[in-house]
């Protein structure tokens, strides 16, 4: 009989224990869940609080700023190659356009790449000692030359072709007029970089009439050698009939 007793005790004291047990769990648990919704209803307020407008850098595609509606924050978030390319930035480098407007005339315009401006072509306004040293350019530097305003453009083609186009604000000095036309615009030549051009490669007009500028006592010269068909081809200021 106390046997029996002692073992029912037991028993209860058992189940005491582990329902003691259970409700400490039971806290336990609820605790662990509040303090989840806790950290998740506070991430979701702050995230309300961005402004979901963000200002992106107009150099480079490094990265996005993100401000809160406040200003006191800002985030900012790296972009990858892939990531920019998705938002519309280009994932590889381009090269920007500037474009120039001529002062001598509003409408006509020039686009210079910034590979363009690095090269150093100043090197074309210096004066030569001898003919050998007469400048030889194609189309980036009389491009150059062009939209500096320190060029005039030499049509050595014949009067007829000029009468028809020519690179715009060129004068003509064709080979069976080259003294003739040489003293006639003889004031306008004076302190200019004289570009000669014609036909382009194979024509040797240009060349001729460069060599005559030089024996005239011109000192800045250059030959265009892919000449008219060149600027043509890129679709450069030209004046035509």
């Amino acid at each position: 009989m106390k046997k029996n007793k002692k073992k029912s005790l037991d028993k209860n004291l058992i189940s005491s224990k582990s329902n003691k047990n259970n409700i400490w769990l039971v806290i336990v648990t609820v605790f662990i869940i509040f303090f989840l919704l806790l950290i998740f209803f506070s991430k979701i307020k702050k995230e309300s609080d961005i402004d979901t407008s963000v200002s992106m850098s107009t150099l480079n595609s490094d990265f996005i700023i993100v401000k809160d509606k406040d200003g006191k924050h800002e985030y900012k978030i790296p972009l990858k190659p892939a990531m920019a390319k998705s938002l519309g930035f280009p994932a590889t480098a381009v090269t920007p356009e500037i474009t120039i407007i001529t002062k001598s005339n509003p409408k006509t315009t020039l686009t210079i790449t910034a590979k363009e401006e690095k090269k150093d072509f100043s090197y074309l306004f210096n004066p030569i000692d001898s003919k050998d040293k007469i400048h030889r350019i194609d189309i980036e530097e009389a491009k150059f030359l062009f939209y500096s305003g320190k060029a005039i453009f030499i049509d050595a083609r014949s009067i007829h072709e000029y009468e028809e186009a020519h690179i715009k604000g060129a004068i003509p000095i064709p080979v069976n007029m080259l003294m003739e036309n040489i003293s006639k615009y003889k004031n306008q030549l004076k302190d200019k970089v004289l570009v000669t051009y014609c036909h382009g490669i194979g024509c040797h007009l240009s060349d001729r009439v460069a060599y005559q500028l030089f024996d005239s006592g011109f000192r800045k010269i250059c030959i265009f050698f892919s000449g008219w068909p060149k600027w043509v081809e890129h679709k450069y200021p030209i004046d035509k009939k």
